[in-house]
């Protein structure tokens, strides 16, 4: 599945990938991971949300929350 991802990401230009599902976040370049929603919210594990702004100019920004604090944890921009 890997090289098949990679070969269909490298056919399409994208401005921002955004996958979900294993339970963790992260980001590096155009490439966003948000996993740490869920419910219901057991243990210690940190969960949160994202939001995802598209710019005037283009691109975007995203803001990563703790979903117990309701503070922002990461913030980055795509442009």
């Amino acid at each position: 599945c890997g090289a098949d991802m990679d070969a269909l990401l490298r056919a399409h230009p994208y401005t921002l990938l955004m996958v979900g599902h294993i339970h963790n976040y992260s980001h590096s370049g155009k490439q966003l991971l948000e996993g740490v929603g869920g419910a219901p919210l057991t243990g210690a594990a940190n969960y949160g949300y994202a939001t995802v702004e598209q710019l005037a100019a283009g691109g975007f920004r995203v803001r990563q929350y703790d979903a117990s604090t309701k503070q922002v944890v990461s913030t980055f921009t795509v442009p």
